[in-house]
């Protein structure tokens, strides 16, 4: 009942783009423009097999990296790094100079918030010591005037005149650019040789860049700073779709904060910490603590503005606007089942390098259809989606369920929430490495789960990925997806009748298509083109506007999980 003993998240929604990015790279020794529009940066560290990275050397075997390790190399990553604030880009190569003579630095990333023009610079260095001592040498100006909190986020002023002949610097950068809109995006699809080639396309245009993920931990790391003059051993942990691999440009960053940090009672120790006792009533106390970490945010810390506390909900929660790092944020308390529902998707679309295409083109054929949504109500959540994805790839053989996962657990896989969920399943997928990949390849599967889920019977069963099969339905829901991590729950509990048939309908539309597609293979919507220029959602006049406006980004797919365990 202790809220310090249990699970605390923050949900921050990023919706702003950025427009520019650089990287030092040993290759380029001179400035370059930036790319036309027509580019788009491909490099992204979020696919941790790296099937699409560089990273692994041509003949080596790809490495995985277990989902803590990925956290904590994210994490060490954000504590390496400051955020600075510039007045152009030609102010990189003094800023460059600048921050080398306090140590090594690995990595510039060079961005421009779309909202306010303002330009940033993202400054990784190769040890945590360097961020250390260019804080401690930073300064505050207009002290009557300001509040001096000591942040990683700051500000470069221009060069003083004794520093304007300080020597020209090498500085080799690789650029970016703004996320592709739907019309190059459907000029790149069209542009490829296969279908199974435009699904590849579709994901490596959508998923979320190196940048965003940087700016979420670094959003991150902020918090961790705000807090940790009374909790040292805070951690502030990204879960949800930033980090399980299906998140895409301007998605959500759930953040689960950690105020115990794996601590535990020292009986040897004679000196107790004076502290103040939890209320009896653990709502209230969960209300109380947003409102006063909203408060704290909202007066002290650096880039944060426009907050709103919303106490009086289910979930309790505080929004507000990141102007730094260009986030919009949703803060609220949770528990740790959250975390690893994060984890077991994150192994999922680790196992076979199809799942996140696959994924990422169905996801994107559902918001164009309007058939997930970002405002609340009945729709289908990215979330449910997903684990529907999932299911029919458990019937096609390519993932494994859920209790195949626990049968192969280790002792060091066991994980129980405070809850007491038992979230116990295999986190080492380098067991799994003998079982064959089926033969299928992503355009295939695509075309298989629309068939899939056109002829479902929603009416009458349910969708079970812990043992890999349909159930009868417990209750006269629409849709029945029951929760991995607690079975007894229903994740789409929320989705209506219409909704559902709308589901169900797209995919009987979706499956013509692509089928009709195949005869027409140089016509303007050959492939999976089809499947986004043409809208079939039943938009009658008498739905409200809502209800067939969508175009905002659909919800974080954790926070539906959240709300849908409560």
């Amino acid at each position: 009942m202790a809220l310090f003993a249990r699970a605390t998240s923050i949900f921050i929604v990023s919706y702003k783009n950025y427009s520019k990015l650089i990287l030092p790279t040993v290759k380029s020794k001179t400035w370059k423009n930036f790319p036309s529009k027509s580019t788009f940066f491909g490099h992204s560290i979020l696919n941790v097999r790296f099937s699409h990275s560089d990273q692994t050397k041509k003949g080596e075997p790809e490495t995985f990296v277990t989902f803590d390790n990925f956290l904590k190399e994210r994490r060490d990553e954000a504590k390496r790094s400051i955020l600075v604030q510039v007045n152009t880009e030609n102010s990189l190569k003094d800023l460059h100079f600048y921050c080398s003579t306090f140590g090594e630095i690995k990595s510039m990333f060079y961005y421009v918030l779309s909202d306010n023009k303002s330009h940033h610079v993202l400054v990784e260095f190769e040890k945590v010591e360097s961020v250390d001592a260019i804080l401690k040498s930073a300064t505050h100006i207009k002290l009557d005037q300001v509040i001096p909190v000591h942040s990683s986020m700051l500000y470069f002023r221009k060069l003083k005149a004794k520093h304007l002949h300080a020597p020209k610097l090498k500085f080799p950068v690789k650029y970016a650019k703004l996320p592709v809109k739907d019309k190059h995006f459907l000029e790149v699809l069209q542009n490829s040789k296969t279908a199974a080639q435009q699904v590849q396309k579709c994901y490596s245009i959508l998923k979320l860049d190196d940048l965003g993920l940087r700016l979420r931990f670094q959003t991150a790391h902020q918090l961790e700073r705000c807090f940790s003059g009374i909790f040292p051993d805070m951690e502030a942990l990204p879960f949800g779709s930033s980090v399980n691999g299906f998140g895409k440009m301007g998605c959500d960053l759930d953040l689960y904060i950690n105020f115990q940090s794996n601590r535990s009672e020292n009986e040897e120790s004679r000196l107790v910490f004076q502290t103040k006792r939890l209320h009896d009533n653990e709502r209230h106390q969960c209300s109380d603590f947003v409102r006063i970490i909203g408060d704290l945010i909202e007066i002290f810390a650096p880039g944060i503005f426009n907050v709103t506390k919303i106490l009086k909900a289910r979930v309790p929660i505080v929004k507000f606007d990141h102007r730094i790092t260009g986030v919009e944020c949703d803060l609220s308390l949770s528990n740790m089942s959250a975390i690893y529902m994060s984890e077991l998707l994150y192994i999922y679309g680790e196992i076979d390098w199809r799942v996140r295409p696959v994924i990422f083109t169905i996801r994107k054929w559902a918001q164009s259809q309007g058939i997930t949504s970002g405002n609340p109500g009945g729709y289908i959540t990215n979330f449910s989606l997903t684990l529907l994805i999932i299911f029919y790839l458990q019937q096609k053989k390519v993932l494994p369920t859920l209790l195949e996962l626990r049968s192969k657990a280790l002792l060091n896989d066991l994980r129980i929430t405070d809850t007491n969920v038992d979230c116990t399943f295999l986190r080492d997928i380098s067991m799994l490495r003998n079982i064959e990949p089926h033969g299928e390849d992503p355009y295939a599967l695509l075309r298989g789960f629309f068939d899939y889920y056109a002829g479902f019977d929603f009416k009458v069963d349910a969708v079970c990925l812990r043992q890999g099969a349909v159930l009868r339905k417990k209750d006269s829901s629409p849709i029945y997806i029951c929760n991995p991590l607690e079975p007894s729950l229903n994740v789409s509990r929320n989705v209506t009748y219409r909704e559902m048939e709308n589901f169900r309908t797209g995919c009987r539309d979706a499956a013509w298509r692509l089928e009709n597609a195949e005869k027409r293979h140089f016509d303007n919507s050959w492939g999976i083109i089809s499947l986004f220029v043409h809208k079939v959602r039943n938009t009658n006049p008498g739905l409200n506007v809502a209800d067939v406006m969508r175009e905002r980004e659909p919800e974080s797919e954790e926070s539906d999980f959240i709300l849908a365990s409560k």
